[in-house]
């Protein structure tokens, strides 16, 4: 916003910060998190916050094994980021008074809503899917037992636990294999 210069780019490195936390903590290890981690503190008070981003970081940008395992999680950490700024932008627009501010908020809100884009189909949900998620699009990361991990939504891992009665699932255990 023009009133607040810096403004968006303190809130993008916070946006930058929560993707790199949660990209820290896909390391394996306690030990490995805990560095990862440590690695961020610093970098956020070093190089983020005195060099602030021009443009929101976009999570698979900042955490990009985090993006992978969860799709629909970045997407969704990125769009509520997004309806944040422009909702701050929203409420320091001098053009607007007190009283339309919230009404504003508000037709931003319901505009963002899943249910009224009729042309954007989220990631993991079948371009079939009208508007309803299917049961496999609620499928969780799951560990593979050679080690490997299958992401968010992919048609053979597990869904979350005691959904597997739904006849999603089969009856050994998952999809997981």
């Amino acid at each position: 916003a023009e009133r607040f210069p810096e403004m968006n780019g303190i809130l993008w490195s916070y946006h930058w910060h929560h993707a790199a936390v949660y990209e820290a903590l896909m390391e394996e290890t306690h030990d490995a998190r805990r560095n990862a981690l440590e690695e961020v503190l610093v970098t956020f008070a070093d190089s983020v916050l005195s060099d602030l981003p021009a443009y929101m970081p976009l999570t698979a940008q900042v955490a990009p094994r985090f993006s992978e395992m969860f799709p629909a999680a970045a997407h969704i950490f990125d769009n509520l980021h997004m309806m944040h700024d422009v909702a701050n932008d929203i409420m320091v627009d001098a053009s607007l008074t007190r009283d339309q501010k919230g009404p504003e908020i508000t037709r931003l809100f319901h505009q963002m809503l899943y249910r009224n884009q009729d042309s954007v189909v989220p990631p993991m949900i079948p371009d079939d899917a009208h508007g309803e998620m299917p049961m496999d699009a609620m499928r969780i990361p799951t560990q593979k037992p050679d080690g490997r991990w299958l992401p968010q939504g992919h048609p053979d891992a597990d869904l979350p636990p005691g959904m597997g009665h739904m006849g999603h699932n089969d009856t050994s255990g998952g999809g997981g294999s």
